[in-house]
């Protein structure tokens, strides 16, 4: 994930960075059914107390992905969308991973 947005802001100032929308478009497709399915085994093995709260951040993301790439299919990359996807990942960085993945990661570290 962080060298996917790593790619994004470069991608941002190169010729050809819209291409890079469609690549981190397939990448977040493909994570958020791998890395989703196994976050919330995890939480449903271990009984994590915060489980609904944290599928329900996994469903925005999921639409947010899913979005992305529909107005891809619609519209083809562009500057537009490639802001978008980086924004996309910047905020899923800070409001997902190093909030809520940090709780559960706690959790799951205590639980075992």
């Amino acid at each position: 994930m962080f060298d996917r947005i790593n790619h994004l802001l470069r991608a941002m100032g190169e010729i050809g960075g819209a291409k890079q929308v469609v690549a981190t478009a397939d990448f977040l497709q493909e994570y958020v059914v791998k890395h989703f399915a196994a976050e919330e085994e995890q939480m449903a093995l271990h009984e994590y107390p915060g489980m609904a709260q944290h599928k329900e951040h996994h469903e925005y993301f999921r639409g947010q992905v899913e979005d992305l790439r529909q107005r891809l299919a619609e519209h083809g990359p562009n500057e537009k969308l490639l802001i978008e996807a980086q924004e996309l990942l910047v905020n899923y960085l800070r409001d997902h991973i190093l909030q809520v993945d940090m709780l559960l990661g706690r959790f799951l570290k205590e639980k075992m």
